[in-house]
């Protein structure tokens, strides 16, 4: 347990770096809405209760104290890893995939980020321990710690709800006569029921529905909207999906070096090399378990999205974990020890690499400098809108002095004259080149014209170079 515990300080350690930084990002914005009622009626209620408990404990929104949580449960995470893979494989494969996982940047990004994704990570890996503790010996206790755990999964995100798909689908292939099979086709119809009878009715509608490519958010009034430009995944974006939990590489020689220590030691896993270079299928199905969790998720998701697009890279984080473990396993299995360390060496270098040049990129001001540019040239009598969501929470936190900003979506761009009335001049605070308000139609129609363009980029994550992400445009009205 001592390897373990070094493992969980170096964890913590690697996940304090910044965590205080500034500014915010706009999904963080959402969260501290989000959490700022315990009336909130959401699909992902388990991370924003915790969240509105945690503020009230410890007190204001600083940075540091909302950020917390998402590192407590990324750590814990760690922790939760090294149990399912001791049971999965053996120890020293648990313990490898929690170095893995310590150092793994796309978990330390969302382990310093005011989402639910850790949450969602670590109780998505206490759904698959207590299903492998259901496996060995069916207990009372167990299905008490299957069902709390998964539950509790699924209210952190609903993409959780893959898991329980994913081990029903792994007893029919692999234990067909089990028992527990029939046992959980009766619990998830038995769960399909209490959700359509329950208060769970409502969480699941927002969850699932959609609405013109983007979402419905609840608030007091019903059912709200919320468009996300998101383009339709191909084949390329699954593949993507698996580089980013690898290190988010930034250019082909980094790709190419990941799937040589990352790509190769795991189909590698699953192949069994006898005398005479004969090959099979390993038949080891603790890897075709995680093999199912990992691609069943994504591949589901993958063809729903070319009619209702829903597929987020991040939404696919409680399969990093598995991804590493199977790693860590079929690397341990290597019988060179060289080669065992060589290729262990190789990915704890690239995540090294990777979490550096993300540490590197933090603080950038790009929100900041909105806020500052808009500040400093105001006038009296200026109005401030916003296309972005929360917009306007966004930008007060970076004012010394309030100032009114309106939100402004596609629906209402008809009615802006009732709510803004006639100023001289309109900032105008969104998404660079965004054209999907219906803002410009009115502009010209009232006789504004554009006088100021000032566009702030920000660091892509997944290029490693600056792109355009934000614009100000100020509007002043024609003579």
């Amino acid at each position: 347990m001592l390897y373990l515990a070094l493992i969980l300080l170096l964890a913590t350690a690697v996940r304090m770096i910044g965590l205080g930084r500034e500014p915010l990002e706009n999904d963080e914005f959402y969260s501290m809405m989000d959490a700022s009622s315990l009336n909130y009626r959401s699909s992902r209620p388990v991370f924003y209760l915790f969240l509105y408990c945690w503020k009230t404990l410890f007190g204001g929104d600083s940075v540091l104290v909302l950020r917390f949580p998402a590192l407590l449960f990324g750590v814990l995470s760690v922790y939760a890893l090294f149990f399912v893979g001791r049971k999965l494989f053996n120890t020293r494969a648990g313990l490898l995939a929690s170095l893995f996982l310590a150092l793994s940047p796309f978990h330390i990004f969302h382990s310093q980020y005011i989402r639910m994704y850790t949450f969602l990570t670590f109780f998505s890996l206490l759904s698959l321990h207590a299903f492998l503790l259901l496996h060995q010996k069916e207990r009372p206790w167990t299905w008490l710690y299957f069902l709390g755990a998964t539950l509790l999964a699924i209210l952190s995100h609903p993409f959780a709800a893959f898991i329980p798909m994913s081990l029903v689908l792994y007893l029919a292939v692999f234990r067909k006569n089990d028992l527990l099979l029939k046992k959980f086709f009766l619990l998830a119809a038995a769960g399909c029921l209490l959700i359509l009878i329950s208060p769970l009715r409502s969480i699941a509608y927002e969850a699932m529905v959609r609405f013109e490519g983007g979402v419905y958010r609840y608030m007091e009034e019903g059912p709200i909207p919320i468009t996300f430009n998101m383009p339709t995944p191909t084949p390329g974006t699954v593949v993507r999906t698996l580089l980013q939990f690898c290190g988010m590489p930034r250019n082909i020689f980094l790709i190419l070096i990941i799937a040589l220590f990352f790509g190769l030691p795991f189909l590698l896993g699953f192949m069994r090399f006898r005398e005479g270079n004969n090959i099979t299928f390993t038949k080891h199905h603790e890897k075709y378990l995680c093999l199912i969790i990992i691609l069943f998720p994504m591949l589901s998701v993958f063809f729903v999205s070319q009619f209702l697009i829903i597929y987020v890279h991040r939404y696919f984080i409680f399969a990093l974990p598995l991804l590493l473990l199977v790693i860590a396993a079929s690397v341990l299995e290597f019988k060179n020890i060289v080669s065992r360390r060589i290729f262990i060496a190789g990915v704890l270098i690239l995540s090294l690499y990777s979490a550096g040049t993300y540490y590197a990129e933090l603080n950038n001001p790009d929100i900041e400098v909105a806020a500052d540019h808009i500040s400093s040239n105001y006038l009296e009598g200026d109005r401030v809108i916003t296309t972005i969501y929360q917009g306007y929470t966004i930008l007060n936190r970076y004012w010394s002095t309030h100032l009114p900003v309106r939100d402004i979506s596609k629906h209402d761009a008809e009615r802006m004259e009732e709510s803004i009335g006639n100023p001289q001049r309109i900032w105008l605070f969104r998404y660079y080149d965004d054209q999907s308000s219906g803002l410009s139609e009115y502009l010209d129609r009232m006789k504004y014209a554009r006088a100021q363009q000032v566009v702030i980029e920000s660091i892509n994550l997944n290029s490693g170079r600056k792109t355009p992400r934000y614009e100000v445009l100020l509007f002043s009205k024609q003579k």
